[in-house]
């Protein structure tokens, strides 16, 4: 008679396949856990690059037509500057006030113009601001854009994540 010896044989028993199948699965469930955390990180980059997009577009606009300013007697009158640097510079409006504009402090923006499609949207800010008691500063020759962005139609403006300046110096003789 021929005796079977089942302690000899080869392979796994199954609870070392159950201990292995738990390994994985937490392995995979810690890999899952991820990709969560990585989208919204990646959609915060997003969008942190439109906001600095706009914040370009809308300064570098501005520089452009403060240096085209030649006269003094324009350049001195805060209003009259403030409406001359933002001729024609989408999406700012001519009608500023003195110190802030707070075009999309609520609902937002489409940028660029014509994106109206992706939902994607701009809030900001902008202040034009006399520099002053500076010595190498004489008369108002400079001025500080501060503009401050924020995506989306929601969430505190108060606070601002992003902050843009510049500073336009007076060129004209």
């Amino acid at each position: 008679m021929m005796k079977n010896d089942h302690n000899n044989a080869l392979g796994f028993s199954l609870m070392e396949v159950n201990i292995a199948i738990a390994l994985i699965s937490v392995g995979l469930l810690a890999i899952f856990s991820l990709f969560p955390l990585g989208l919204k990180e990646s959609n915060l980059s997003v969008s942190d690059n439109h906001e600095a997009m706009f914040a370009n577009h809308v300064l570098s606009c501005m520089e452009s037509n403060a240096m085209q300013i030649s006269n003094w007697s324009d350049w001195s009158d805060v209003d009259t500057f403030m409406k001359l640097i933002v001729k024609d510079v989408y999406p700012v409006k001519s009608n500023v006030s003195r110190t802030a504009m707070g075009g999309g402090a609520s609902g937002g923006i489409a940028f660029p113009e014509f994106d109206t499609l992706s939902g994607k949207l701009i809030r900001y800010d902008l202040q034009v601001l006399k520099i002053t008691g500076q010595p190498a500063v004489n008369d108002m020759k400079m001025y500080l854009l501060q503009l401050r962005v924020m995506s989306g139609k929601y969430g505190d403006f108060a606070t601002f994540k992003n902050t843009y300046a510049t500073v336009v110096t007076y060129t004209g003789s």
